[in-house]
């Protein structure tokens, strides 16, 4: 009887507590693999290390792998990272394989390669042809013959040729389905999960601080309907309790109505699933509207997402983002509003072109358009994947980024893992860095007083009677007397400290 080579399988995603999400991307892969393989009867498939925990005990579950995969993202980067050295370093034969949104594309993907010597192989695109050609050429070691990967050779970095776009995703069977999670729940009784749910694959608009289109495929493909509505029984089945669709445009297909509604039909007639996440398509006002108020009236949502980034033209110029209306995310604010359902909006911080009078200037208009309720910031990130990490769009822009470390909302921090961390734009030409720290300082200011409730009725009475501008509300704070104001100075200078220790030191957000 012929060995059967074992497969290592990671994919590190953020836990809460006693929650945990399915390690879906892999599940995926080899739902695939197993569907396609020639020779998959040579191979045993290691239960996937899927939650954060001590670099030695995921060596210990790695150890007598052969070859072990590793999905990657920016939450599980540094940690994947360390876990494949030290693997390497303790058995040299283990092939080491990289995939997933941490890995560069091909034409950044040298200083990648030489940085890390004990990654092997890395993938660019949709993994599962890649997973499974990489399977089948891995007893001769002949990378050359596997599309989409890079490696190095004799000194040298090569890159095969790209695989062309999954043409029908249904290909790719269920794991869900398939049962390929039913081990793993039997040996993690107490863990709760979280379902991540593919509808479709792919997203028609390119903008630069996003890899969603560039890299993924600007195409969208779909599953089949009738394979999504099982999905939705297993979920309810399994007891399920939060669904996060991994869409980048949920509604842009008129069936995910269909979907909505089974969603909200189980979840009446199971109790699963108890909330579901999804993307809102960025150009379908009418159906983004009726998919949320059917998830808010089913009680599986209690607010809705409106991601702005920016509302100054040449920004979303910039970054791509102009093919996306403004106003039609301003109307479904309205509508939302007018049927009592909560809006959250999302604004980046750092984006190329904007300044601090422009950033200001739609900070207000969103809060006059009717944003009485949430405004959270964030920081312009640079993904491996996305244009912005270019370094001639970089050079363009004036862009200048700092490292610092990554803090998970909601994660219990173990002192055994490897931290992680972020890249995140701190200047531009039009944002010199004494200007990042006033758009920072004024970020938290607003969200203080506005969106904080800590002044938002006498600001809103001051503006709606007096006709005093909030921007002048604001900025008479953020310019206050410190012989005078004492308090509010401190708290200025406390915001204007935190954001030039992050500029500079690369301090946690």
């Amino acid at each position: 009887m012929v060995n059967k080579t074992k497969v290592g399988l990671v994919n590190i995603n953020v836990s809460f507590d006693s929650q945990s999400y399915f390690p879906y991307s892999l599940g995926l892969l080899q739902s695939y693999a197993l569907n396609h393989l020639s020779n998959q009867d040579d191979f045993e498939f290691k239960t996937p290390i899927y939650r954060r925990g001590s670099v030695d005990h995921s060596l210990n579950s790695l150890l007598d792998s052969e070859i072990v995969f590793f999905s990657t993202s920016i939450w599980n980067a540094a940690l994947s990272t360390e876990i494949a050295r030290r693997l390497k370093e303790k058995n040299p034969e283990n092939v080491i394989v990289f995939g997933g949104c941490s890995v560069p594309p091909q034409k950044r993907i040298e200083p990648f390669l030489i940085d890390k010597p004990f990654v092997d192989l890395a993938c660019h695109g949709e993994g599962e042809p890649i997973f499974a050609s990489v399977l089948e050429n891995y007893r001769n070691h002949n990378w050359s013959k596997v599309p989409s990967v890079s490696f190095k050779q004799n000194g040298s970095v090569i890159s095969t040729a790209p695989a062309p776009r999954i043409e029908k995703l249904d290909e790719i069977p269920s794991p869900y389905l398939t049962g390929l999670f039913t081990k793993l729940m039997a040996e993690n009784p107490n863990e709760g999960w979280i379902g991540l749910w593919e509808t479709n694959r792919g997203c028609p608009y390119t903008c630069s601080f996003c890899q969603w289109g560039g890299e993924v495929g600007a195409k969208v493909g779909k599953f089949d309907l009738e394979r999504l509505l099982q999905e939705i029984y297993w979920f309810s089945q399994n007891k399920v309790e939060f669904v996060r669709c991994c869409d980048a445009n949920f509604g842009i297909l008129p069936r995910d109505l269909d979907l909505v509604k089974k969603l909200a039909e189980n979840s009446q007639r199971y109790g699963y699933p108890k909330a579901v996440s999804v993307e809102n398509a960025k150009n379908a006002t009418k159906t983004t509207f009726e998919i949320q108020r059917m998830l808010n009236e089913a009680g599986l949502s209690k607010g809705v997402n409106l991601a702005f980034q920016s509302l100054h033209e040449p920004v979303l110029a910039a970054i791509r983002r102009k093919n996306i209306s403004n106003d039609g995310y301003v109307e479904l604010q309205h509508k939302f509003t007018r049927a009592g359902i909560p809006t959250f909006t999302d604004m980046i911080i750092g984006l190329p072109e904007e300044t601090y009078d422009t950033f200001v200037s739609g900070v207000v208009k969103l809060i006059e358009g009717g944003q009485h309720n949430s405004i959270s910031f964030y920081n312009a990130l640079i993904l491996p994947n996305a244009e912005m990490a270019d370094i001639d769009f970089q050079k363009k822009y004036g862009i200048v980024t700092r490292k610092i470390e990554q803090i998970a909302n909601h994660q219990s921090i173990e002192a055994a893992t490897i931290p992680e961390s972020e890249e995140i734009i701190v200047a531009t030409n039009a944002l010199p860095r004494n200007d990042w720290k006033r758009v920072k300082a004024f970020a938290w200011e607003s969200a203080l007083l506005y969106h904080g409730k800590l002044l938002q009725i006498p600001f809103t009475i001051a503006h709606a009677s007096y006709g005093v501008d909030y921007r002048k509300l604001f900025e008479s704070f953020s310019e206050a007397d410190g012989q005078k104001t004492h308090l509010l100075r401190e708290i200025n200078d406390f915001f204007r400290e935190k954001a030039r220790a992050i500029q500079e030191d690369g301090s946690p957000n």
